[in-house]
């Protein structure tokens, strides 16, 4: 299912921060927890770019590729593009998030089309 954003279920739940029907998604071995939409957002990402520590632990735990960093072609701004979700939760200040990713082996190094690393952002 995706709809009128092409968003998959799993990221309407984890974007609405239904934490039981994230679970309950997450789990389903049907479901592709790294998908991304049309606009290359993976639950992930969006997850860790609202800043919702307990949803991305769930979606950690079923193996979501941390350093996922899709393209984005029909991103408004360029600098977004290729980010991965600790370049999105250092982008927009949430150091839970950033904690928990780094614990989860994400790499800081990682950069994104613009150059610009997790890593470049929090020395900022």
């Amino acid at each position: 299912y995706r709809d009128t954003d092409d968003l998959i279920a799993l990221s309407i739940a984890a974007g609405k921060k239904h934490k039981s029907i994230t679970e309950r998604l997450a789990n389903c071995e049907e479901v592709d927890i790294n998908k991304p939409s049309s606009s290359g957002i993976t639950p992930l990402l969006m997850v860790a770019e609202v800043g919702w520590p307990d949803i991305l632990q769930i979606l950690l735990k079923r193996v979501a590729i941390v350093d996922a960093a899709p393209s984005r072609p029909k991103a408004k701004v360029n600098k977004i593009a290729g980010s991965t979700p600790l370049i999105g939760a250092i982008e927009y200040d949430h150091p839970d998030c950033v904690k928990i990713l780094l614990q989860n082996k994400a790499n800081a190094n990682h950069q994104n089309q613009s150059g610009i690393s997790a890593l470049m952002l929090a020395a900022d």
